[in-house]
């Protein structure tokens, strides 16, 4: 299995949107969109939504050397 294959089933990084672009020895680079359920109370992203996608992204580039 792959880093990749791998990562594809965390259900929360998937509930949230997030997707693996890119994943290389120590690299990885992901994207997710911004929607109105991951707004806070002022209408900005809320930091967990931001702290999660971080997370996921290190995950992915420190796990990606197997």
């Amino acid at each position: 299995m792959t880093i990749r294959e791998f990562l594809e089933k965390d259900a929360f990084a998937a509930a949230l949107g997030i997707q693996i672009l890119e994943v290389t020895n120590g690299k990885a680079k992901t994207k997710m969109e911004i929607k109105e359920e991951h707004l806070n109370a002022v209408y900005i992203a809320h930091g967990g939504v931001i702290f999660s996608l971080a997370d996921f992204t290190l995950a992915a580039a420190a796990n990606s050397y197997g």
